[in-house]
């Protein structure tokens, strides 16, 4: 059996206190952060990258998770990977707050969670 999970997508930075996945007054404990997929929307011509901090501001210390597509070594709209997408086995858990640092022109990410 599988504990329901949440999908939040995002396209810019984002501090904990906008997206409220883990709001400070709560009495959750936290969320468990199974997946992330970040996709390039754009023609794929740029590297796209994002990092998930456990905590409240983006900028601070606690970055648990990062990922980035990479380029292949070419030139034009195929020279870039358009997804990269990573499962954390066990689920990465964040306590304090989940900000989010998006960088690149057509940046997606989506994080796959369940609260504990």
């Amino acid at each position: 059996m599988y504990d329901p999970v949440s999908v939040y997508t995002v396209t810019a930075d984002e501090n904990g206190s906008s997206n409220a996945i883990i709001s400070a007054l709560s009495n959750s404990t936290g969320i468990l952060v199974h997946k992330v997929i970040l996709e390039n929307t754009t023609n794929g011509s740029n590297v796209v990258s994002v990092a998930i901090n456990d905590h409240q501001t983006i900028g601070s210390s606690a970055t648990l998770i990062r990922l980035s597509t990479s380029s292949h070594g070419g030139a034009g709209a195929d020279a870039y990977q358009r997804y990269a997408v990573e499962t954390f086995r066990p689920p990465v858990p964040m306590q304090f707050g989940v900000s989010v640092n998006v960088t690149g022109n057509g940046a997606s990410a989506t994080i796959h969670y369940t609260r504990r």
